[in-house]
């Protein structure tokens, strides 16, 4: 059975589906259960399967790794995450959009059980951690649009 497209990420330049996406946000609160102003913090990963070199070819992957590698002002790309509801990928359940830069990049062989795959396993996989830049305030800039 075929993996459906539900989830597609941009980095830059750089398009391809994923097999998962991970979006969270969370704040801290003091000692008297308020919120701790300026203390947002986003938990963004991106995980691709790799054999689909159709997806991502060669030059995407290399393309990511040197983002990922030695990071500088000129690598925090404009990023857009989008969750579908159909596979003609017409129908957004919703987006994030934001800049930032690739602050994990982990390539490994996957694991045993399935992500739509005959044979329960994902094969290779690329694991990417995301983080929004602050702007100047230093406060995280993400919207959401669908």
């Amino acid at each position: 059975m075929a993996q459906p497209n539900i989830a597609s990420v941009s980095i830059g330049s750089n398009s391809f589906n994923a097999i998962g996406i991970h979006f969270g946000m969370s704040s801290m609160h003091g000692g008297m259960g308020m919120p701790v102003m300026g203390s947002l913090a986003c938990s963004i990963a991106v995980v691709v399967n790799l054999n689909d070199q159709v997806n991502v070819p060669f030059a995407t992957l290399s393309a990511l790794f040197q983002l990922a590698y030695g990071i500088t002002r000129e690598k925090v790309q404009d990023i857009i995450l989008s969750f579908w509801a159909d596979d003609s990928k017409q129908n957004a359940i919703c987006t994030y959009t934001f800049r930032g830069w690739i602050s994990n990049y982990v390539t490994s062989t996957g694991s045993g059980q399935g992500a739509g795959q005959e044979s329960g396993a994902t094969n290779h996989i690329l694991t990417l951690t995301l983080q929004p830049e602050l702007d100047t305030k230093q406060f995280v800039k993400i919207q959401i649009g669908n």
